[in-house]
């Protein structure tokens, strides 16, 4: 009789965990807890897996269920405060590595993590200050008032792990000590993690303003061997920050060979969306959004699919929705909506008050308000001279960087905010979750580019142009419109207006200043018919550095040629240029024509502010009649098509009127000036007004 083999159940699952193949180890997992519902390996086992496919959620009631069961092991422990981690839910899991810690001391994972969480002392007040009663929370976390103890304590605790030195690295650059910061990733690089070390060094340099290092250190990355996905995707990062359209796109997808994360598909995606292949970069969004836990996919494919003629209102309005029931909090309300007691207090949630269009935007309503109180709520680490002056206008100031969603939420709460404004919700590193906890009694998206598909979203702010009545884009909030929806700040750098530039050249020059993903195959077409029908005419290309990347030029050589125009008459511009020299560049120029379904709207100014007319075609949803909003706030009505065949009349009419030419390239710009455009303090009052009026009040009268 053959003697009885012991097998251990949970092998099957421990040998596909590391054959690569989470998926099958996660339901294998599952069915040893199905005959063994009491096994704290298996809990382990699968709440480490659920970690690693970034379902953090689900992975912690085992990984406390492993805990409980065997006290005494302090991995499972080190795991659960690893997904909390991983949520966002900072407190608990500083609680969590605390426990740890207080089992292990020299638990280096802890100690670092520790460190990582609360990234200075005023990250570790805000974090008091969300619950400034709970004397646990403040007994835990008052001895963090200087993280770098705990990550220089995992250091010294493990002085040859190249990991720590990256994150230590990490939290130095996070707080703008870039020298330090390189310091670290020197480390990192000395203990063996050349690669990553050196990639890491690109994107310090890069923060600092230090392009030609940034570059240096990418390629010795490059280089460098072994050539890890962490590298490679921080390689893709740089790559594209700078211009490098085609090596960020070949890093990232070395970075999927390696190791296909929701991280590495997402940086294919927006490498992608820079070259303009919108096709490939929505795959990329949604295949990230298949394996990631994170939103910020669905945000980044929205605005992806901004830029496509083909993707209709309705699908916008669907995948936002979806979005919105798959990561927005159920049976969350609003707080109450009270009466307002003297000035309503506001509050402006926004990634963007910064040297960034947006904020260039909305600066003017900071610097001239009075009617209201403007709180900002800024996901800003390192700011810029912009952002000192939000700071100097804003009634409080409170940076939301290492805080959740939810305790965003809870702080405005807490601070008793009447109206919250989303600014531009669904763009990088912006939060419109934090609506979705019920941040205020009513809440306003603005400047977002679609629906922000939230229950608990009151208002979008528009205009009768953006959004006209009868308008076919779907929306969940009620629209607000203003007299005018844009408010532009005249660039203090700008240079005198030059003569118009066909008058001495003899040939016609028509430019673009937008992002290659803008500049779709329909818009290469139509622009290519407006080159045909003004002989000897030549167009101007130029967005930072991108158009002179070899792979975006013969992207865009390929596809001007499929449209009849040879690549003599395309002048790719590069420099990531000062701003006086970015407007210089404009003098150079007769007509500026705009994309779509994306217009501009910086770009279409800073055109117009240096006299060049611009002409725009008018669709159907709100970032495809920005343009038409700019130009009506004009009075240039004439300016703006409703069809191809009009755009082309409109363009070719204009660059063959050189009086037309003469006369706007000397009023435009004091015209925009006088113009409501350039109005801040009246701009501010009609704003004022539209805050109040969605609280339901009105504005007082001048005293």
């Amino acid at each position: 009789m053959r003697p009885t083999v012991s097998v251990d159940p949970l092998a099957e699952a421990l040998a596909l965990h590391r054959a690569g193949r989470p998926g099958e180890a996660l339901a294998a997992g599952r069915a040893v807890l199905r005959r063994r519902p009491g096994d704290a390996r298996a809990h382990h086992f699968v709440g480490t897996v659920l970690v690693g496919l970034g379902r953090a959620s689900e992975a912690i009631s085992h990984l406390e269920t492993a805990a409980r069961l065997q006290p005494a092991i302090v991995q499972p422990r080190l795991q659960a405060a690893l997904a909390l981690h991983q949520l966002g839910r900072l407190v608990e899991a500083g609680s969590s590595y605390r426990c740890v810690l207080a089992s292990v001391p020299d638990a280096r994972d802890a100690h670092c993590n520790l460190g990582l969480i609360e990234g200075s002392a005023s990250r570790m007040a805000r974090a008091v200050a969300l619950r400034p009663d709970d004397p646990a929370l403040i007994s835990n976390f008052g001895a963090l008032a200087a993280s770098l103890r705990f990550l220089r304590r995992a250091v010294a605790l493990a002085p040859g792990d190249a990991g720590l030195y990256l994150n230590l690295g990490n939290e130095r650059r996070f707080r703008g000590d870039l020298d330090a910061a390189g310091d670290a990733y020197r480390r990192a690089r000395d203990c063996g993690r050349l690669a990553d070390g050196l990639a890491n060094l690109a994107l310090a340099a890069h923060d600092a303003g230090r392009l030609l290092d940034a570059v240096r250190w990418v390629r010795r990355s490059i280089a460098a061997e072994p050539a890890g996905p962490f590298m490679l995707s921080n390689a893709s990062v740089v790559a594209k920050r700078i211009g490098w359209i085609g090596f960020a796109i070949r890093m990232a997808r070395r970075s999927l060979a390696c190791a296909a994360s929701a991280e590495a598909w997402n940086n294919l995606g927006d490498a992608l969306l820079g070259l303009g292949d919108l096709d490939a970069a929505a795959a990329a969004y949604r295949r990230c959004g298949e394996i990631g836990s994170a939103s910020s996919w669905a945000s980044n494919l929205l605005f992806c699919l901004c830029y496509d003629r083909d993707t209709t209102a309705k699908a916008l309005h669907r995948i936002a929705t979806e979005w919105a029931r798959r990561y927005a909090p159920r049976g969350r309300p609003k707080p109450s909506r009270g009466a307002v007691s003297g000035r309503a207090r506001v509050g402006v949630l926004s990634s963007d008050l910064r040297d960034h269009p947006v904020g260039r935007n909305v600066l003017g309503l900071f610097e001239h308000h009075r009617e209201v109180e403007l709180h900002a709520y800024a996901e800003v680490g390192r700011g810029d001279e912009v952002t000192d002056r939000f700071r100097a206008h804003a009634d409080g100031w409170t940076s939301t960087v290492g805080l959740s969603d939810e305790e965003v939420a809870e702080r405005m709460r807490r601070e008793g905010l009447d109206l919250l404004v989303v600014l531009a919700g669904h763009t990088a590193r912006n939060r419109p979750l934090v609506a979705a906890w019920g941040a205020a009694p009513v809440q306003a998206s603005f400047h977002d580019l679609t629906t922000s598909g939230l229950g608990l979203m009151d208002w979008w702010v528009t205009d009768a142009v953006l959004h006209p009545e009868g308008t076919r884009e779907r929306f969940t909030e009620k629209l607000w419109r203003l007299p005018h929806f844009y408010l532009h700040r005249p660039p203090e750098e700008a240079p005198e207006v030059g003569e118009v530039p066909s008058g001495v050249r003899g040939h016609v020059s028509f430019v673009s200043c937008n992002n290659p993903a803008k500049l779709t195959a329909e818009v290469v077409r139509l622009w290519s018919r407006v080159l045909d029908a003004v002989p000897g005419s030549r167009l101007l290309l130029k967005y930072k550095d991108w158009f002179i990347d070899e792979v975006v030029q013969a992207r865009f050589r390929t596809m001007f040629e499929r449209a009849g125009v040879g690549p003599e008459r395309l002048d790719f511009r590069g420099g990531d240029l000062r701003r006086h020299d970015q407007l210089a560049l404009l003098n150079e120029a007769d007509v500026a024509l705009d994309p779509f379904p994306f217009n501009g709207s910086t770009t279409s100014f800073e055109a117009l502010w240096m006299g060049v007319p611009v002409v725009t075609l008018a669709g159907e949803r709100f970032v495809g009649r920005v343009g038409a909003s700019v130009l009506s706030a004009l009075g240039l009505e004439e300016l703006v098509a409703s069809d191809e065949e009009g755009y082309v009349a409109r363009a070719v009419a204009l660059a063959e009127d050189r009086r037309r030419l003469a006369d706007l390239r000397r009023s435009l710009r004091p015209r925009l000036a006088a113009s409501p455009l350039c109005d801040a303090p009246g701009y501010t009052r009609t704003f004022e007004a539209a805050l109040l009026g969605m609280l339901g009040g009105r504005l007082r009268s001048e005293g």
